[in-house]
């Protein structure tokens, strides 16, 4: 049983080094927003993608609000293929009658899984990657979870022009901390490049589960080709939150 995983394992490897190129002359990113990109980051590849998040949500008579901080990590083994490792640090808050509490604080989710490219942009044909992660139950005893999850996401791209792209995601979740049914998360997504150094974004995002959109927006600024700034905020009907963070890749390639 062990050699027949290790056969499959091994031809999936060599079915992604069939070679079509991945890697972008600046830094691509996951960031900033909700969408993932339909691409990998290219053989010899490593990438850092962290932010910083406060959110404020009203729940009946308690205002809750929470800080985070969020890091993506994440491994290119071929054109095609990155390993991720997320990893979130939370601090949630609660007020009620005036006083405000701790309620929460620690790490609050551990994630680890793969993306695979599947198709490039070509004309109306979208760039589409899939991704799966392993949502573990290596978290702090404040968000600890009865098993471990799953995620699921499909993410597409497609360029209009040289300067406008929009993208999608649509995936589902099973089961999420304190939630037994799954989740099915979507994005819409249109992205701007505005120069050689800044890029915007607007989008909109939800469950389709129950879908309340939320919307939100934002910019980044390219530092050099291989780091990123970016800062965004958004809205959902009883929820707004702000957020700034950076990419940033080390390669040993030689294109």
């Amino acid at each position: 049983m062990n050699y027949k995983i290790l056969t499959l394992v091994s031809f999936f490897l060599s079915i992604s080094n069939i070679s079509y190129a991945q890697f972008s002359e600046t830094v691509s990113s996951d960031r900033p927003g909700q969408t993932y990109s339909a691409t990998t980051l290219g053989k010899h590849v490593f990438q850092l993608q962290t932010g910083f998040n406060y959110t404020e949500e009203k729940d009946g008579d308690v205002d809750r609000s929470n800080i985070n901080s969020n890091t993506f990590l994440r491994l290119a083994l071929s054109e095609r293929f990155d390993l991720e490792a997320l990893v979130i640090y939370r601090r949630d808050k609660a007020k009620t009658q005036g006083e405000t509490s701790v309620v929460a604080e620690g790490i609050s989710a551990t994630e680890l899984g793969f993306k695979y490219s599947v198709l490039e942009n070509d004309g109306w044909i979208p760039s589409m990657a899939f991704q799966g992660r392993v949502l573990s139950r290596l978290v702090d005893d404040d968000y600890k979870r009865s098993s471990a999850g799953m995620l699921m996401n499909v993410a597409t791209r497609n360029q209009i022009n040289n300067w406008l792209a929009y993208n999608m995601n649509v995936g589902v979740t099973f089961p999420r901390r304190g939630i037994s049914t799954y989740l099915v998360p979507a994005t819409f997504n249109f992205s701007a490049s505005l120069g050689k150094r800044w890029g915007a974004f607007i989008e909109l995002y939800g469950n389709l589960n129950d879908f309340e959109p939320g919307v939100d927006g934002g910019f980044s600024f390219f530092i050099n080709n291989d780091f990123m700034l970016d800062l965004f905020g958004g809205v959902a009907s009883e929820s707004w939150f702000v957020e700034g963070g950076l990419s940033y890749r080390i390669k040993w390639r030689e294109d």
